[in-house]
């Protein structure tokens, strides 16, 4: 078989590996946080129908979050494949692809239809205002039209990140954005002849945005993907189940973990309303300050796949430890921000001094952990570039459901802690869980990288 353009070649010097790394990475982490900004957009122009249609959209975004965590897991085998199969010099490596693609829509349609039938039972169970109810059920039915294309820019994602060609991602998703605000524009208020349709059409907006950007990635797949097998072929029955045994532990992974976000926000709601308010506060900027980390651990996976697959693990070594440089750097410039001015940015979200008691201690907090944090990312996805998804569930779930969250239960049910120790807390379990991926990624390193048997 021939190699493609693009097969793995060792980088000829530092320079060269830190310039990869920020080509892939760069896009990645722009998508991301141009999807934040997006988020706040629609929060505002939802705001604009009032309160409760404000609050409603609120729960029921985190609901979709749930509802679709499960098919966003199943494109991590894409990515992991697809890379391995590059670095090997296969010439057919867009045909994991295929396979996502196929797998997202074999799972995500009957969970559409699950979903959007019980959206209203969903509802009914994360608010006793029957408004909104009624509100986040009309806006979740809506936004989950767009759950297999959900799936797909996922696969896509994965895709032209293992062939390091994340710019093409990022095209698709600012035209994706730029979709979804005017669409919310002319349907949530009725704009150019439409029916003025409030959180249903914000719903609408998003999801035929989805749809937009699905048919983007297809046209850029047909282009770029077509001569190394998008829509010519389908892995084989062992490449199959290498897939799924990359795809459903993430797949679960995530679900479980959105669950347990759940879960731990309504224990912290047990502290009281200014607990819950600033715990709502502290999660956004938690997760706004992960993003450079997540592209960066994004490009990570990418480069120890192809690694692995041309048969270099040595230097599936030196990819880890020059990615997690820029992320650490990276989270600690923010760590630097969150310790030097905690109250000044949790004036920016709330006057609440009940409120700004609880996050401004928190922030120092965070800050003493997210350079440890940028090391999580990074190797919690190398490891998802070497396939060691099973792992990576197991030490996730049991450091949320088994240390966390029963923890966390017993502080806020019982002892009625400060809700700054509940975060010290979830700060520490994922501490443990950074030790745990650090000491495998060692030991599956040793192991890869010993001398076979004579």
């Amino acid at each position: 078989m021939s190699t493609p353009a693009g097969a793995y070649a060792p980088p000829e010097s530092p320079r060269a590996r830190h310039r990869a790394i920020l080509t892939l990475s760069a896009p990645l982490i722009a998508g991301m946080i141009s999807q934040n900004i997006v988020n706040l957009v629609d929060t505002a122009m939802v705001g604009g129908v009032g309160t409760q249609a404000l609050a409603s959209v609120g729960i029921a975004s985190f609901l979709h979050f749930f509802c679709t965590a499960f098919l966003m897991g199943l494109s991590v085998g894409v990515q992991t494949l697809t890379a391995r199969w590059r670095g090997a010099g296969r010439a057919d490596y867009a045909a994991p692809l295929n396979a996502g693609l196929l797998l997202v829509t074999l799972v995500g349609l009957p969970l559409w239809l699950g979903l959007s039938s019980g959206a209203g039972w969903l509802m009914s169970h994360t608010s006793d205002d029957l408004g909104v109810q009624r509100d986040g059920a009309l806006y979740l039915q809506a936004r989950l039209w767009g759950m297999v294309a959900l799936g797909a820019h996922f696969a896509f994602r994965s895709y032209w990140s293992a062939v390091e060609r994340a710019s093409l991602y990022f095209a698709s998703l600012l035209v994706m954005h730029l979709t979804n605000i005017a669409l919310n524009w002319v349907l949530i208020y009725g704009h150019l002849g439409a029916p003025a349709m409030g959180v249903e059409g914000a719903g609408l907006g998003t999801a035929l945005s989805m749809w937009v950007g699905a048919a983007l990635h297809l046209a850029f797949a047909l282009r770029a993907a077509r001569p190394f097998g998008f829509l010519r072929a389908l892995p084989s029955r062992d490449e199959w189940r290498e897939l799924l045994r990359m795809s459903v532990p993430s797949g679960v992974e995530r679900t479980l973990f959105a669950l347990g976000m759940t879960v731990f926000m309504s224990l912290m709601g047990r502290l009281g309303a200014p607990a819950l308010a600033a715990s709502n506060v502290l999660l956004n900027l938690f997760l706004a300050a992960l993003l450079p980390a997540m592209g960066f651990g994004i490009a990570a996976s990418t480069f120890v796949a192809r690694a692995l697959g041309a048969g270099r693990p040595h230097e599936a070594r030196g990819w880890h430890r020059s990615v997690a440089a820029w992320a650490v750097a990276a989270l600690g410039a923010l760590a630097l921000l969150f310790g030097l001015a905690p109250e000044a940015i949790g004036r920016a979200f709330t006057d609440d001094p009940a409120a700004l008691s609880v996050i401004t201690p928190t922030l120092r907090l965070m800050a003493l952990v997210l350079p440890l944090e940028a090391y999580h990312m990074v190797t919690y996805q190398s490891l998802l570039g070497l396939g060691d998804n099973r792992f990576v569930m197991l030490v996730s779930v049991a450091g949320q459901w088994l240390v966390t969250l029963p923890v966390t239960y017993l502080l806020t049910a019982h002892l009625g802690a400060a809700a700054w120790w509940v975060w010290g807390v979830h700060f520490a379990a994922r501490a443990a869980q950074t030790l745990c991926y650090g000491l495998r990624w060692s030991a599956r390193l040793q192991r890869l990288e010993a001398p076979p048997a004579s």
